[in-house]
């Protein structure tokens, strides 16, 4: 396995208006098993110091060229709650229309486009509380 994992890390410090109460640093980790052409970003948004949640807006890429790959956004995973616990809804592209899944419900909603769903009116924002975002 340790020629197929490959891991890049990265604490630099962030300009200070990306700076949540002064205390959060850039941290990117990067982890290959093999070539594959999915992307799965995750956004920590918890300081487990002190449990605050950080709300900035994410504007996800509509598509991402990573090699030879042209990957496209095809899903964002929403979390409800604090860093003890919560809820995960999602929203999901098919067949180029967005939709948002909550198992509560259970529910679908259409949402329709990409600029729609960066407007999604429904609660929860996927730009402010999207924890993982899915390039296939």
């Amino acid at each position: 396995t340790k020629n197929l994992l490959t891991t890049v890390l990265d604490s630099g410090e962030l300009d200070s208006e990306n700076y949540y109460q002064g205390v959060y640093k850039r941290v990117i980790r990067v982890s290959t098993i093999i070539e594959t052409p999915y992307l799965i970003i995750y956004a920590h948004r918890y300081n487990m110091l002190d449990s605050s949640v950080i709300r900035k807006r994410i504007i996800p890429s509509r598509s991402i060229q990573a090699g030879a790959y042209y990957l496209k956004l095809s899903a964002i995973v929403i979390h409800q709650g604090t860093s003890s616990g919560g809820h995960y809804t999602a929203y999901l592209k098919i067949k180029n229309k967005w939709y948002y899944y909550n198992d509560l419900g259970p529910m679908i909603k259409l949402i329709g486009g990409y600029n729609q769903l960066l407007e999604a009116s429904p609660s929860p924002s996927p730009l402010s509380k999207g924890i993982l975002y899915f390039y296939s």
